[in-house]
């Protein structure tokens, strides 16, 4: 069984064409990705729902309208602080701190992730990629973890959690075994092929 995030290796025959197969796939699961989208925004206003620690959240009685600067969806500060959905980023430095998109930021010395420092990431040159990659001159990163082995001089996004660098292709910042990036194409919901196979993402 295929575990999740994983996509099947499924070979094209000399009797079957890439169609063919790709149309029984199709029959024998159910594409769920929207699902997984879906999943993803509830769970995201799940978190937003859950009651705030008072000791870490700004007093808002105490600040001017000026005071507090909205920066996205989730990150604001004030003169001294920085906040993730309300709580205190410890050591964030409001004076540089600045929202890149997909919930990762950074100040001057430290990049963060939904509030959390990601260890390692070098802000001088943390870019965001899109659609929760991001990089440095030196790694690559998928929701604020490091894709092991990529190449973030050649990395790029292919879309639907898909994306590649000159030698591997990934999926969800996991390396999808034995895909080869130069020939590697998104068909739809979840599904993409190269030269030689067809690929699926198995979500049971």
């Amino acid at each position: 069984m295929i575990t999740n995030g994983q996509a099947e290796k499924v070979p094209v025959t000399k009797r079957e064409s890439q169609k063919a197969t790709l149309m029984k796939l199709v029959n024998k699961r159910v594409n769920t990705l929207w699902q997984e989208v879906e999943s993803e925004e509830k769970g995201e206003k799940d978190r937003r729902a859950q009651g705030q620690d008072a000791s870490n959240s700004p007093d808002l009685n105490l600040l001017s309208r000026t005071d507090v600067c909205s920066l996205y969806w989730d990150y604001s500060k004030d003169s001294y602080e920085v906040y993730y959905m309300g709580q205190t980023i410890q050591g964030a430095r409001p004076s540089s701190f600045q929202s890149i998109g997909n919930s990762y930021a950074k100040d001057s010395y430290d990049v963060y992730y939904m509030g959390k420092k990601i260890d390692g990431a070098r802000p001088s040159t943390f870019q965001l990629i899109g659609k929760g990659y991001a990089k440095d001159s030196y790694d690559v990163y998928y929701m604020g973890k490091k894709v092991q082995g990529a190449r973030p001089s050649s990395f790029q996004l292919i879309d639907k959690g898909y994306a590649k660098d000159s030698y591997d292709v990934y999926y969800m910042g996991k390396k999808v075994q034995g895909a080869r990036p130069s020939s590697f194409t998104l068909i739809d919901g979840g599904y993409a092929t190269d030269y030689d196979n067809i690929y699926c993402v198995n979500k049971e």
